[in-house]
C-alpha cells in the first residue's frame, strides 16, 4: 500500500497477523521476484488493498458501477476530498470492497462515509 494509506488501513483492518506482509507499490510489483512458494505445498493467499485517489473527479465510474457524486460543499476549507477503494481476494474464488470518501489536509485524513460496495 502507499505510506499515506497506512492510517486508513488501520481503520479498515486493525486484526493483527504474523504472517502479514505490507507491501509498497514498487514491492507488490516484485512480489514474484521476491516470494518463492514451497514447492509441493498448498497454495492460498488473501491480497487486501487499497487504493487512494487524492484528486478525484465528481463523477466516478468504476467498470460498471457509477459512485454517487460528493458536492464541493462538503469538503472542509483546506481539505482535500479522497476517494478510498479497498478490498480484498481470497485466492481465485471470492473477493469485494468498498469505497469510501475521506477529507485530507496534508497531515491527517479523516473519513467521512462509505459510497459503495461491491463483489466480485
Amino acid at each position: 500500500m502507499p505510506l499515506v494509506a497506512i492510517s486508513v488501513a488501520q481503520r479498515l483492518w486493525p486484526g493483527e497477523d504474523d504472517n502479514t506482509i505490507i507491501l509498497t507499490p514498487e514491492e507488490q510489483s516484485k512480489w514474484d521476484e521476491i516470494y518463492l512458494h514451497p514447492k509441493d505445498t498448498f497454495w492460498w493467499f488473501i491480497d487486501y488493498w487499497w487504493i487512494i485517489d487524492d484528486s478525484p473527479k465528481q463523477d466516478l465510474t468504476i467498470g460498471k458501477v457509477k459512485i454517487p457524486n460528493w458536492s464541493k460543499n462538503e469538503v472542509p476549507e483546506g481539505n482535500s476530498p479522497w476517494l478510498v477503494l479497498s478490498g480484498l481476494q481470497w485466492g481465485s474464488l471470492f473477493g469485494g470492497g468498498s469505497t469510501e470518501l475521506w477529507f485530507g489536509d496534508g497531515k491527517h485524513c479523516k473519513f467521512v462515509r462509505l459510497k459503495e460496495t461491491f463483489n466480485f
